[in-house]
């Protein structure tokens, strides 16, 4: 069934033209048939309908669902559609392959030629093979029309030693890619308990 305890107040301001909404939510023990979620808080605010201007900070804790547990998540949202910054921070449930995943991403949308690019740095796993993050920043540029996106080479760098490269520009869709990686000084031992014994 559904339980738990949601609470919030909406603030709208402004005119239809140019409208002001803030927006501030809590829940506690929320659930819905298998999910369920420890704690929810929600702040908003945004500011205009052509190229809005959004902050907004969100954290939960103790998400389970779909036999994946978050144990704590934190994400904060600033700027417009056309120049924004996305911080997200989280710590996964024990004995998933990844357990915490860190990163911020700097994007910029043009609705009118439907292009988002992007830069994301950092980036940083903690994974069951080792603490992985990118040496430097994954740029990239996607065509929200065409669904085609083009990565700039970027590296993947396992702290414990080894990286994976893209080493030229990637392009991307959905029934087609075109991509050339490179993998240097990985340890065999990752691999070990991944092939047939014998």
């Amino acid at each position: 069934g559904l339980g738990g305890a949601l609470q919030g107040d909406l603030n709208a301001q402004g005119s239809l033209k140019s409208p002001r909404l803030d927006l501030d939510m809590t829940g506690e023990a929320l659930r819905y048939q298998t999910q369920q979620l420890q704690s929810l808080s929600l702040k908003a605010q945004s500011e205009g309908i052509d190229d809005p201007r959004v902050n907004a900070d969100v954290s939960i804790e103790g998400l389970e669902a779909g036999g994946q547990r978050v144990d704590a998540l934190s994400a904060a949202l600033a700027g417009r559609l056309s120049q924004h910054t996305l911080e997200l921070d989280a710590r996964l449930g024990s004995g998933l392959p990844l357990s915490r995943v860190s990163l911020t991403l700097d994007g910029q949308y043009d609705a009118n030629a439907q292009r988002y690019r992007g830069s994301l740095a950092p980036l940083e796993l903690a994974t069951e093979y080792g603490n992985i993050a990118l040496d430097d920043a994954l740029e990239f540029d996607a065509d929200v029309a065409t669904q085609r996106v083009t990565l700039a080479p970027f590296c993947l760098v396992r702290q414990q030693g080894g990286e994976a490269c893209l080493v030229d520009r990637a392009r991307l869709a959905a029934d087609t890619g075109d991509a050339s990686l490179a993998l240097r000084d990985i340890p065999m031992d990752l691999l070990a308990d991944k092939l047939p014994s014998g």
